[in-house]
């Protein structure tokens, strides 16, 4: 099975990028992952990071990857996407 792993950050380059992948996923059969990852802030302080930070990190980026996935499947409906965080 050929797969590609598309990185993204949500940026205006970004965007572009995913036409192109959406465009070889097309020719090639492939499935397409959509993909996030993000840095933790840390900060310099004697305060602790509430572990609902990382949570809602988390579920901004797993809406964003929904919302690109949801509207790709609009025109692209046999295309097999996954997302990951």
């Amino acid at each position: 099975m050929k797969t590609i792993l598309f990185p993204t950050d949500f940026s205006a380059s970004a965007e572009n990028a995913f036409k192109y992948a959406i465009n070889l996923c097309d020719k090639l059969k492939a499935k397409l992952i959509l993909c996030n990852s993000f840095h933790i802030p840390a900060y310099a302080s004697q305060t602790p990071i509430h572990g609902d930070v990382e949570e809602q990190l988390i579920s901004i980026a797993e809406d964003d990857l929904l919302k690109m996935k949801t509207n790709l499947l609009v025109e692209h409906k046999d295309l097999n996407i996954e997302c990951i965080v």
